[in-house]
């Protein structure tokens, strides 16, 4: 999948064709967010050509520009596009 930007919109994991031999992607964000208080931060430059200006996003996520990612990256913490 190469759009994993619409993963932080609301409702978008639930609508995904689960794969054989992998668990939902609905229900591992779900665990992520209630279980573990996880953060999913959204691209700032993905917004616009995503169409997600104005989308209601999932619990715990935010969006934060690229520098901020670029940190993350550079302190060794998890990032997926």
């Amino acid at each position: 999948m190469n759009e994993g930007v619409h993963l932080a919109r609301k409702g978008f994991a639930e609508g995904m064709t689960q794969q054989k031999g992998f668990s939902p992607v609905a229900e591992l964000m779900k665990s992520l967010s209630e279980d573990f208080d996880c953060k999913f931060y959204i691209c700032a430059s993905c917004v616009k050509p995503y169409g997600l200006e104005g989308a209601e996003f999932i619990k715990n996520s935010e969006v934060k520009p690229g520098s901020y990612l670029g940190e993350m990256l550079m302190q060794r913490q998890g990032l997926t596009f």
